[in-house]
C-alpha cells in the first residue's frame, strides 16, 4: 500500500472484491497508525462514509469490518501522519467463508505470544500470593510493560488484557528461575493463564524464564506445572524447546484444553520423574500427538499423558527398550478413536510399566510386544474396554496370560 500526502492527511485507496468484508491492516515496522480514517466507497468517483475512526496511535494491526456495506468496491484510508511498510489482507469474503489464517507476529526475540483468533479475546494470569513472578508484555515487540496484579484472597491476579481484533496480539516475557516452586499438589498451588475467547499461541516458552530466550535447560521441578490446565480457548500451542527437565516440570500443563488440536513437539530423549504425566489429558480435540524420541525413561514420565483425548487417531512411536515403573501407565485410557497401538519394543519391563494403558480404548485392535518376559503386574487392566476383536504380536518365546491384563479373549495372537 503507498499513501500519497494530500493536503494536510496521508491517502491510500484499495480496490477491494464488493464481497469482502473484513480485512486487516498491518505495518511492518510495528509502528501504530496515527489519526486514521477509513471511508467506504460504492462508485469509482465518491467515497461512501467513514466506517472507522482511530485516533491517537491506534494499533500496528488493525482489522476493518465491512459488514453492513454490501457494495462496497473500495477503501480509502487517510493518516496525518506518513506511513510507510502498510499492507492489506483481506480476511473473509461474504457469504459464509472462512477467515484466512492469520500472520504471526514477530519481534527481535522469539517471545512466548497470544494471538486473538476471535474479536475481544482475553489474557490473565493467576499465581498463589506466596509466588513472587515477574512479567512484562508488549503489544507491539517493542515497547514493553510491567504486568500488574492485585493480591486478594491468597491469589494475585494479573490485569487482563483485551485484544479488541482478531489477530491481535501479546507478546510475555521474563526472568523467573522457579515458576512452579518446591511443591504443587493441587492447581490453586499453580501459577496459571486463564483465558476467555478464541486464542492462537507461539512463540517460545521459554521467554517466560529467560526474556533473552537463550535458555534451553529447565532446571526447576513442577516449573510449568498446570499453566494452561483448562484453557478451553487455546487452540495452538507454544514451543517447548527445551532438552533437559526437571521432575513434575510439564506436569499437567495442557490439561483441560479442549481447543487444542496439534501438541507442540518435544525434543527431550531423556525424562524425569512425572513430567509429562497428564500433560494432554482430556484434550478432546486433539488429533495430531507429539513425536516422543526419549529412550530414557522415569517413573510416571507419560502417566495419564494422553488420557481422554477422545479425537486422537494415531499414537506416537515409544522407542525405548527399558521401562521404569507407571511410565507408561493410563497412558491412552478413553482415547476412544485410536484403533492401533504404538509398537512397544521394550524388553525389560517394570512394575505397572503398562498399567490401564489403552483402558476404553474402545476401537483399538493391533497391538505388537516386543517383551521376552512377562507377568501380570506389569501390565493390569491395560488392554480393557478395547475392541472385542483384534491381533496381537508377541514374540514367540514369550507366555503372556489370556484376559484384560494381558492378550483379551477373541483377538487372534501372531507369533514371531
Amino acid at each position: 500500500m503507498t499513501f500519497t500526502k494530500t493536503g494536510g492527511w496521508y491517502k491510500s485507496e484499495v480496490e477491494i472484491d464488493k464481497n469482502a468484508y473484513t480485512i486487516q491492516l498491518n505495518r511492518e515496522n510495528k509502528k501504530g497508525f496515527n489519526s486514521l480514517l477509513v471511508y467506504a466507497s460504492i462508485t469509482d468517483d465518491a467515497e461512501h462514509a467513514v466506517i472507522k475512526r482511530y485516533g491517537g496511535d491506534s494499533p500496528a494491526n488493525l482489522l476493518i469490518n465491512l459488514t453492513n456495506l454490501d457494495h462496497v468496491t473500495k477503501i480509502a484510508l487517510y493518516s496525518r501522519t506518513e506511513v510507510t511498510g502498510a499492507k492489506m489482507e483481506v480476511l473473509n469474503v461474504g457469504g459464509g467463508g472462512q477467515p484466512q489464517p492469520l500472520v504471526p507476529p514477530t519481534a527481535d526475540k522469539n517471545y512466548l505470544y497470544f494471538q486473538a483468533e476471535e474479536a475481544g479475546s482475553k489474557i490473565s494470569f493467576i499465581t498463589p500470593s506466596s509466588k513472587s513472578i515477574s512479567l512484562q508484555y508488549s503489544t507491539d515487540g517493542v515497547t514493553w510493560n510491567t504486568w500488574n496484579c492485585v493480591t486478594a484472597t491468597g491469589f494475585k491476579y494479573y490485569d487482563m488484557i483485551t485484544l479488541t481484533n482478531r489477530g491481535d496480539y501479546v507478546f510475555f516475557r521474563g526472568n523467573n528461575n522457579a515458576m512452579g516452586g518446591s511443591s504443587v499438589s493441587t492447581i490453586d498451588q499453580s501459577v496459571r493463564f486463564t483465558m476467555v475467547g478464541k486464542i492462537a499461541s507461539g512463540g517460545n516458552i521459554m521467554s517466560l524464564l529467560d526474556s533473552s530466550v537463550q535458555k534451553s535447560n529447565i532446571t526447576s521441578q513442577y516449573c510449568f506445572i498446570n499453566l494452561f490446565i483448562n484453557c478451553a480457548s487455546l487452540t495452538t500451542a507454544p514451543s517447548l524447546p527445551a532438552t533437559s527437565l526437571a521432575t513434575y516440570c510439564y506436569q499437567g500443563m495442557f490439561q483441560g484444553c479442549t481447543s487444542l488440536t496439534t501438541a507442540p513437539s518435544l525434543p527431550v530423549t531423556t525424562l524425569y520423574d512425572n513430567c509429562y504425566n497428564s500433560m494432554f489429558q482430556d484434550c478432546t480435540s486433539l488429533t495430531t500427538a507429539p513425536s516422543l524420541p526419549a529412550t530414557t525413561l522415569a517413573a510416571n514420565c507419560y502417566q495419564y499423558m494422553f488420557k481422554g483425548c477422545t479425537s486422537l487417531t494415531t499414537a506416537p512411536s515409544l522407542p525405548a527398550t527399558t521401562l521404569k515403573n507407571y511410565c507408561y501407565s493410563n497412558m491412552f485410557q478413553g482415547c476412544t478413536s485410536l484403533t492401533t497401538a504404538p509398537s512397544l519394543p521394550a524388553t525389560t519391563l517394570a512394575s505397572n510399566c503398562y498399567y490401564g494403558m489403552f483402558q476404553s480404548c474402545t476401537v483399538l485392535n493391533s497391538v505388537t510386544v516386543g517383551a521376552t518376559s512377562w507377568n501380570s503386574s506389569y501390565s493390569s487392566s491395560w488392554l480393557n474396554g478395547v475392541a472385542a476383536t483384534g491381533t496381537f504380536t508377541k514374540p514367540a518365546s514369550t507366555t503372556i496370560i489370556s484376559g484384560n491384563s494381558g492378550i483379551p479373549s477373541g483377538w487372534t495372537v501372531v507369533n514371531v
